[in-house]
């Protein structure tokens, strides 16, 4: 969030920028009511969570699971869906910092 990046860094802990303490006490309830509305539209509209981790991690379970949700089925053995998320997620990705 910082940085708009997933592999820059700053140059010292974020904690010591002068900004830090304000931008905490302004964000914190921003992403939280975020957090409640997301959770409470997801009891009503069927809702998909995922994360930058899942997806680098474990890319073929994780868009496995994102395509049957989006499909509305249970498993995509044999299809040709299938067969592209396995071609795809055999690229791994190469950010040294992962």
């Amino acid at each position: 969030m910082w940085t708009q990046s997933h592999s820059l860094e700053t140059k010292r802990p974020v904690n010591e920028y002068k900004v830090w303490d304000e931008f905490v006490k302004t964000q914190i309830p921003i992403f939280g009511e975020y957090h409640r509305r997301m959770i409470e539209q997801a009891k009503t509209t069927p809702t998909f969570f995922l994360t930058y981790e899942q997806l680098i991690n474990d890319p073929h379970q994780i868009i496995t699971a994102l395509f049957c949700f989006l499909l509305g089925v249970k498993t995509l053995k044999d299809t040709i869906v299938e067969a592209q998320i396995s071609k795809i997620s055999a690229i791994r990705h190469t950010d040294p910092k992962m």
